[in-house]
């Protein structure tokens, strides 16, 4: 009979501590997976300066289009600083592109001011002129 207990007892703490361990691995398992995952990184496509162009003088350009120019002029082009106080020509080329879609029909004031911003910020030789193109309408 005391054999019996106690082989009753022993199996009862086996039990208790083979559920205790699985449940721990249990919230273990489920605490690693609720980890945030690491955001992928945002690519911006590049683009051809012809093709910006192309873009910013169809005036049937949707605003999608134009925020692409945007971002591919960001990520990817430099403006070179003014030398002498003259622009050199691969920066008027892209200065072209910043103002005339500035004035695009389909550019919210709000996203033209907030861009032209960001690139006074950017280049700061220009901020006068981005300025000047911000008060504007």
């Amino acid at each position: 009979m005391i054999k019996l207990t106690l082989i009753s007892i022993w199996i009862i703490l086996s039990a208790i501590l083979f559920l205790s361990v699985n449940i721990y691995a249990l919230s273990q398992i489920i605490r690693i997976n609720k980890r945030p995952k690491k955001p992928k990184p945002i690519v911006v496509a590049n683009m051809e300066i012809a093709e910006m162009e192309r873009i910013v003088q169809d005036k049937n350009s949707a605003i999608e289009a134009l925020q692409n120019v945007i971002e591919a002029l960001i990520a990817h082009r430099q403006i070179e600083p003014k030398k002498n106080g003259k622009t050199g020509k691969d920066a008027k080329r892209l200065l072209d592109i910043i103002f005339t879609m500035a004035g695009h029909k389909n550019m919210p004031i709000q996203l033209r001011d907030e861009t032209l911003k960001r690139f006074g910020e950017a280049n700061p030789s220009y901020a006068n002129d981005f300025n000047r193109a911000m008060t504007k309408r």
